[in-house]
């Protein structure tokens, strides 16, 4: 098992607040309709580094997927939200979110991950997916005909997957991997403002940091972006997006650290009915 179903659970807890996306307050460009579909996605320029300690403390190698891994460092991640909103001050959301990073690479260099050790030369083949399901109330804290800010809060099913597969020697093929799946829940604020009937500004700050037991994490999220509504039921969003999360775990089954970065654009369209 390359993580323990514990951190991966701890991990996925962290993960989760990333995915608070467009739309998810009650943007004035919503107006009077009861439903908000968006589509859409991110293509950040990410950095992610993790490392797996040995079940009898020995340090693992540190390995920086995209440089150690060949994982690509941009990649477009899809999402899809529906809103409802059953009267003015509140709201529910449903919406799904992918990640998919995946390489194939020799490696250099000697890999110590948890209790098993591949040696220069191998070849690696790994991937890390994220799969994200939520469901999010959403209550409207201060409305007028300008602005508005929302208090989120709701639960996340989020399945995360990490997958190493090392094939060397003469057909022998050694994998490690993890699979969890959390019902998590998340809270937040968000806001937007109207600048005319066309022109629209949004955006969310989230910070969260934990120390608990044999863990201690870290996380930052700041997302900025404009609507442009050229028709009465159809919006276009652009943006920029960053998040910054660090998670080091010394439990006697979960040990290692997990070090996740990304920034960049953000893109969707809006369709309200």
């Amino acid at each position: 098992m390359f993580f323990a179903k514990s951190r991966l659970v701890y991990i996925s807890i962290l993960l989760c607040a990333m995915n608070i996306s467009l739309a998810e307050a009650d943007p004035k460009y919503w107006e009077d309709n009861s439903w908000l579909v968006t589509v859409g996605g991110y293509w950040a320029d990410s950095s992610t580094t993790v490392r797996v300690d040995a079940t009898d403390g020995s340090v693992g190698t540190e390995i920086n997927g995209e440089d150690d891994l060949s994982w690509n460092n941009r990649e477009f991640s899809p999402f899809i939200i529906l809103n409802y909103r059953f009267n003015p001050n509140h709201s529910l959301l449903v919406s799904y979110w992918s990640i998919r990073r995946n390489g194939l690479k020799d490696i250099t260099f000697d890999l110590d991950i948890g209790d098993e050790t591949y040696t220069g030369g191998t070849t690696i083949d790994s991937e890390f997916i994220t799969d994200i399901y939520r469901l999010t109330y959403g209550y409207t804290l201060y409305n007028s005909e300008r602005s508005n800010i929302a208090f989120i809060v709701g639960l996340h099913i989020t399945n995360l997957k990490f997958n190493l597969r090392a094939v060397g020697g003469i057909g022998t093929t050694v994998q490690t991997a993890a699979d969890a799946v959390a019902p998590l829940p998340a809270f937040g604020f968000s806001g937007s403002y109207k600048m005319n009937n066309e022109w629209y500004v949004s955006g969310w700050l989230q910070g969260f940091a934990l120390e608990y037991d044999n863990y201690d994490g870290k996380m930052l999220n700041a997302t900025l972006y404009v609507t442009y509504k050229p028709f009465k039921h159809v919006s276009f969003n652009a943006g920029a997006a960053v998040f910054d999360m660090n998670l080091t775990a010394t439990d006697e089954d979960a040990r290692g650290e997990f070090d996740y970065k990304y920034v960049g654009p953000v893109v969707s369209v809006s369709t309200a009915f």
